[in-house]
């Protein structure tokens, strides 16, 4: 099926050349080099340095050692100190590479910027196209294979949270897609080696284990499940150790690092949590400070699908393993409290292959789930905040705006509400679905 699936991948790419590719990457180049977050944008210009430098993306920073000519410019935008990464190491040796072959040449943000862009540009590419591939291997239907990877290619969000906030959640998505579609079709090894590699970017990948491994267990053997779940984690653990053995970079300084990503604080899409929401609302503090149990809620969360997906489901199409992956991913978020809007692109888009694989295929939730979690970023975030390197002041206009006496509260409600609707308009549309598969 593999030899199949690349027969389609090849016809697309033979196509003439659609409208909504060249659309779609001409606003990426133009919008990439001018805009990014401001608090991670900088603090992947500033790893890259460092990491080009011979020093590990997981230490603190003297901003000044790496842009020493920047700092009049940018009215203090990018100097003093600043904090590594808090992901596999993968990613921070990507910055250092990009680092080098743009700054020291250039001595220019912009050119920077841009380059750290190209990855999520490549990777917006890589999903839209095998989107397009995987659905009319599937369905066998490549006018809905199209329009879904169109919708998906110029959809504001994607757009937002890729080359205007400069968060590259899309280069574990593809990886996931990837490893859905190959587990699907027999292809063990090569799906966990995917699924792994999605890890490398962002550990999100980790909560699907559990649901292949039930998959793998009931489509093949026991045996079989063991032998995926192992080498998945055993690739994941092995690229990553030896990145960090290869290159000494310290372990503590790494295990240090991922502990918010197992049981974190507060992250900007926490607050669809009603105890968090009140807690910080009412009282200005993050709950799990005094309560760490709440930042592994999403542990047993994810252990509840594995179970009912065990004890319930008794089909094995794609769209089945889709809708499964979908549920894990969101029950895992709604149950955490360190999730940022960004990451939201990953269950936004596995609906989108969910949904265009049903008969009829749709295509609305998607594009309502979207729009909304448009809406949270730009509220949470003014527009202002991410031109940070054009506009000297973006950073103190952002923050006096949104610690304004009025407009700190209401952005926390439409931002909680917003996090709220996002919420039950998926799950309603999960239950409502379930059967669908």
């Amino acid at each position: 099926m593999v030899t199949g699936f690349l027969r389609q991948a090849k016809e697309v790419l033979s196509h003439p050349v659609s409208n909504w590719l060249v659309i779609g990457l001409v606003a990426r180049v133009i919008l990439a080099p001018f805009f990014g977050h401001y608090y991670d944008n900088s603090t992947f210009m500033v790893v890259g340095a460092a990491v080009d430098h011979g020093l590990s993306p997981y230490g603190i920073y003297r901003v000044w050692d790496y842009f020493p000519n920047v700092n009049y410019l940018l009215y203090g935008n990018l100097q003093g100190y600043s904090y590594g990464v808090g992901y596999p190491p993968l990613w921070g040796l990507l910055l250092g590479g990009l680092y080098s072959i743009s700054y020291p040449l250039t001595h220019n943000l912009y050119v920077y910027n841009l380059a750290l862009k190209l990855p999520i540009i490549a990777g917006d590419l890589a999903f839209a196209l095998l989107l397009q591939a995987v659905v009319k291997t599937v369905t066998g239907d490549e006018a809905t294979g199209r329009k879904a990877a169109a919708i998906w290619f110029l959809n504001p969000f994607v757009l937002v949270v890729g080359v205007v906030w400069g968060m590259f959640d899309v280069l574990p998505l593809t990886f996931i897609l990837a490893s859905l579609y190959l587990l699907y079709y027999g292809h063990w090894e090569w799906s966990a080696v995917a699924l792994a590699l999605a890890n490398e970017f962002k550990p999100i990948g980790l909560v699907l284990v559990p649901i292949l491994f039930v998959y793998a267990w009931r489509v093949k053997s026991l045996r079989r499940a063991f032998y995926f779940s192992l080498l998945t984690l055993g690739v994941f653990v092995g690229i990553t150790y030896g990145i960090l053995l290869g290159l000494a970079w310290p372990l503590n300084s790494f295990a240090a690092s991922q502990t918010y990503q197992v049981s974190g604080a507060l992250g900007g899409g926490s607050l669809y949590l009603p105890y968090v929401a009140y807690y910080f609302l009412v009282h200005g503090v993050d709950p799990t400070y005094f309560a760490p149990i709440l930042g592994i809620l999403w542990l047993p969360a994810v252990a509840a699908v594995m179970l009912l997906y065990m004890y319930r489901e008794k089909r094995a199409t794609f769209a089945s393993l889709v809708f499964w992956s979908l549920l894990s991913v969101a029950v895992s978020y709604a149950a955490r409290t360190f999730v940022d809007e960004t990451q939201f692109l990953i269950p936004i888009s596995l609906l989108l292959l969910f949904a265009v694989c049903l008969k009829p295929p749709s295509r609305k939730e998607f594009l309502i789930l979207s729009g909304v979690m448009t809406a949270f970023v730009l509220v949470h975030f003014p527009p202002v905040y991410f031109d940070w390197i054009s506009y000297s002041q973006a950073v103190n206009v952002t923050e006096a705006f949104t610690e304004s006496p009025f407009w700190g509260e209401v952005r926390w409600l439409v931002t909680s509400l917003l996090i709220y609707a996002y919420t039950f308009h998926l799950f309603r549309y999960l239950w409502r679905a379930r059967a669908a598969p």
